[in-house]
């Protein structure tokens, strides 16, 4: 998947993340990322066996986890933006890693998107006259 096919999808669906609320994990050691702190985050929050990772706007892929895992080490610290951003292709969780090398993950929130939508629909439905 090109890179801005990956940035499109990241602009769509990729939730916002509270990081005052977030608990953070360092992953970064005296030689860059460690890869199990970074395998160990992954792990606990996707599932998934390919994931869409992008670094900054030009710079993002969907790869098999241990490509991702290289592609992160690669580019952990780099991204333009504050984050690296790590999710499987249905959004179902979601990894931020910063560029001071701490990381964290979360399930975005599905009922709140739900009841969004309900209170859309019934919004634009028809009213009853009474």
């Amino acid at each position: 998947m090109n890179p801005r096919r990956v940035h499109r999808l990241m602009l769509q669906r990729f939730p916002q993340v509270d990081i005052a609320r977030r608990d953070w994990t360092h992953i970064m050691g005296r030689d860059g990322v460690r890869r199990d702190a970074l395998s160990g985050i992954l792990d606990a929050w996707l599932d998934a066996r390919w994931l869409l990772v992008q670094a900054h706007r030009k710079l993002g892929d969907y790869l098999p986890r241990d490509l991702a895992i290289a592609f992160i080490c690669e580019h952990a610290g780099l991204g333009r933006g504050g984050f690296m951003r790590v999710t499987d292709r249905n959004f179902t969780a979601c990894v931020v890693i910063a560029q001071n090398g701490v990381a964290t993950g979360w399930r975005p929130d599905v009922s709140s998107e739900l009841d969004l939508a309900d209170t859309l629909h019934s919004a634009s439905a028809p009213q009853s006259p009474t």
